[in-house]
């Protein structure tokens, strides 16, 4: 069994899963460039960014406009999780 300490996996619509390390924090590009401003992603107490399924369209301009390296964010299709 393999444990994930680096991200946490948030599934999302049928088509996407976004995995937000939590390392990287207090950034706040993929919030305020994405299309669905405060509803699709938000941060946290802890400054941690937190994606609400019911309103990401899987656009994936929150990983287009990440300045981390590696992306912080990856938008990805369901079936290529790792």
């Amino acid at each position: 069994m393999k444990i994930k300490i680096f991200r946490r996996m948030i599934q999302l619509t049928a088509l996407i899963i976004a995995a937000i390390y939590k390392e990287l924090h207090d950034c706040r590009v993929c919030h305020t460039s994405c299309p669905q401003y405060n509803k699709a992603i938000w941060l946290e107490k802890n400054k941690y960014p937190t994606v609400n399924a019911d309103y990401c369209t899987g656009c994936g301009m929150c990983e287009h406009v990440c300045i981390a390296s590696p992306k912080a964010i990856h938008v990805k299709p369901r079936g290529g999780a790792e």
